[in-house]
């Protein structure tokens, strides 16, 4: 495909983003979205304040097990637009342009040039662009790595196995660990017979990889480890420490199904095993035309797949990555323009809400869990801007409270980071020990309830807090400190929708003596 029609591609794709997240105003994502948004709001914020203990100690340990390259991406668009979600979603396309580019050039030398609108395509792609969430960055560095690598000559050439190298290191630094499962693999069938230019070329790819992640998987390893080996052979544990065990009556065809289901979609899923499927036949007779291609496109995929199958935890985004790969495979069949059209179908379904159909089609129990990838836009409209324009001139400290399940406190919390990034910001049910220990600087608070209440009783504090799955006995009494300082403030506004209000009070100024 032509260099133009990629640009195509990617303003079409860039139009959808801005559409899409102008009709879907908060960051509900499935995957925890709201989190990274606020990761990267923490990083960004450290960084600008030039602390340097700060950034270090979010770079290498201060998000759990996320991995932080993915929130250095957005810094130049947040530098010239301003901290917001429109910045951090706005760098999705700096992973889409790398997408296309790996797309193209894999299905240029498997013979499949519809391989960009194939991945495009896939629910699990376009769902993925308009969620700062890491699945569509791993998607595009493991695409680019295979494509590389396959461009490599056998690893005679230099420059394509150290860009295999860096695509390795920039994938392990945008989510963790999941772009070695499949690009480390895809090197296999290039080792027969190997020499020592070959095994030299593939040394340095290593050291480009290494030099770019090593710090901070060494402390990865280190904080880390455990929790992942205790959660592989059992399931997965939620937050409040329930063990979860995928039961899907398929177990051993758990993500085979999910590609077929909700990754790709009936159609283009279909169209992408049966690409699967005739490369590693091809490969088994060697009648594959270009076996070097197909065999690392093969190797890129099914050691991920059958790893991710034993491993007990199941989630769909584990084998996303191998989507690239698996629109060249697909692109190379006769069938391709059919997995446009069922890709458009499903597009038009759960991209637009224009038709019915076109989405996850199988029984749930076949696929569980089953994971949301690709929906239309809420269409919701929430007065948070006017909410948090009434909080000004410039607040210092702010508190945010809300007992309504739509409009979470993590989502207010973002929305107030974002429209007053120098006050100190907390939430009052995720963080109560530090609402309660600096609740007396606050100077506004933000409630978000049912319509007509007024200030947040004790018992309404206690009841999200126990709903969070929150042991009261651990943590300091923040219900009786916020509930009891319903004097010291005014309203200021109150903003309401259907079902809820939202309400800022003032910190009244001290009375003269």
């Amino acid at each position: 495909m032509r260099s133009r029609w990629l640009v195509l591609l990617w303003t079409l794709a860039a139009l959808f983003l801005w559409w899409w997240a102008g009709h879907n105003p908060l960051p509900d994502g499935f995957q925890n979205e709201y989190l990274h948004v606020g990761n990267a709001y923490d990083l960004w914020a450290a960084a600008t304040d030039l602390d340097q203990l700060q950034v270090r100690r979010l770079f290498y340990g201060g998000f759990d097990y996320w991995a932080p390259g993915f929130y250095v991406v957005p810094w130049p668009l947040m530098a010239l637009i301003g901290t917001g979600r429109a910045a951090l979603l706005a760098s999705n396309l700096v992973h889409l342009a790398v997408l296309l580019w790996g797309a193209n050039a894999l299905g240029r030398s498997l013979g499949g040039r519809l391989a960009p609108v194939l991945v495009l395509l896939c629910p699990a792609t376009y769902g993925s662009l308009v969620r700062f969430e890491p699945n569509l960055a791993a998607l595009a560095w493991v695409t680019a790595g295979v494509a590389l690598l396959v461009d490599s000559q056998g690893l005679r050439s230099r420059r394509h196995v150290i860009g295999w190298g860096v695509c390795l290191g920039i994938g392990l630094m945008m989510d963790r660990l999941s772009a070695a499962f499949f690009l480390v693999p895809a090197v296999g069938p290039l080792l027969w017979g190997i020499d020592r230019r070959r095994l030299g070329n593939l040394a340095l790819g290593g050291v480009a990889a290494l030099s770019l992640t090593v710090a901070y998987y060494r402390e990865f390893f280190l904080r880390s480890s455990q929790e992942l080996l205790s959660q592989a052979p059992v399931g997965e544990i939620d937050a409040a420490g329930v063990i979860t065990v995928a039961s899907s009556l398929f177990p051993g065809s758990y993500y085979l199904l999910s590609l077929v289901d909700s990754q790709a979609g009936l159609v283009l899923g279909l169209l992408m095993l049966w690409g699967l499927g005739a490369a590693v036949a091809g490969l088994l007779s060697r009648r594959a035309a270009s076996w070097r291609a197909q065999g690392v496109a093969v190797a890129a995929v099914v050691p991920a797949f059958l790893f991710f199958t034993i491993v007990a935890k199941k989630q769909v985004f584990y084998t996303l990555p191998a989507l690239g790969v698996l629109a060249a495979l697909a692109a190379t069949r006769r069938g391709a323009w059919i997995g446009i059209i069922g890709g458009l179908w499903g597009f038009s379904t759960l991209g637009l809400g224009l038709a019915t159909g076109g989405g996850p089609w199988m029984p749930e129990a076949w696929v569980w869990p089953r994971h949301t990838l690709a929906r239309p836009p809420s269409m919701q409209a929430w007065p948070l801007a006017e909410a948090t324009d009434a909080m000004g001139p410039e607040p210092e400290a702010i508190s945010v409270f809300s007992e309504d399940q739509t409009l979470f406190e993590g989502f207010a919390l973002l929305a107030v980071r974002e429209a007053w990034p120098d006050a100190h910001a907390r939430s009052v049910t995720n963080d109560p020990t530090g609402t309660y220990e600096f609740f007396a600087q606050t100077d506004t608070v933000l409630w978000i309830g049912p319509r007509g209440m007024g200030w947040p009783s004790k018992a309404d504090i206690e009841g999200e807090m126990i709903a969070d799955h929150l042991d009261l006995t651990q943590y300091p009494p923040v219900a009786d400190v916020v509930a009891s300082a319903a004097p010291e403030f005014s309203l200021v506004g109150r903003w309401s929708t259907e079902d809820v209000d939202l309400v800022v009070y003032r910190r009244r100024p001290p009375s003269d003596p």
